[in-house]
C-alpha cells in the first residue's frame, strides 16, 4: 500500500518540478531571491576568468 503513495508522491513532486522549470530561463535566469553561494568561487576565479567580465558582480560577498 505504501509502495503507490510513494509513486504517487514522486510522480506528483516531478509535476511540480516541470512546472516550475516551464518558464524559466537558463540563458537569462531571472533571479527572485538571494544566492546561497557564490556560482564560482571566489578560490577558483583566476585572471583567464576574468578577462570575460563584463562588469557585473558574480555575487555579494
Amino acid at each position: 500500500m505504501l509502495d503507490g503513495i510513494y509513486d504517487e508522491e514522486v510522480a506528483l513532486r516531478r509535476r511540480l518540478l516541470f512546472r516550475l522549470l516551464r518558464r524559466f530561463n537558463f540563458d537569462k535566469p531571472l533571479y527572485k531571491s538571494e544566492a546561497i553561494s557564490d556560482p564560482v568561487p571566489r578560490a577558483l576565479i583566476t585572471s583567464d576568468y576574468l578577462r570575460f567580465d563584463h562588469g557585473q558582480p558574480v555575487a555579494k560577498a
